[in-house]
């Protein structure tokens, strides 16, 4: 099988698509290990236990998302 030509706005495309599943499953992850944290400490709130989580994971996310998208904006692609 002859692959073909390297297509750079579907790629990312793809890129941005798995930045958002990749976002997603680690904000779930974080939340569920914060709960048990929580839940070990005797805390009642998630923001008690991890006060700075959403900061945390917007950061993480925002450059990679951002980067993308400016990629994508670009007049430089075919």
């Amino acid at each position: 099988m002859v692959p073909g030509e390297f297509r750079p706005k579907l790629f990312l495309l793809r890129a941005l698509i798995g930045v958002f599943i990749y976002q997603g499953l680690a904000v779930i992850l974080a939340m569920v290990l914060c709960g048990q944290q929580a839940k070990l400490k005797g805390s009642g709130t998630l923001s008690e236990t991890c006060p700075d989580l959403a900061n945390r994971m917007e950061n993480l996310f925002g450059v990679a998302t951002a980067t993308i998208l400016s990629l994508l904006s670009s007049d430089k692609l075919k």
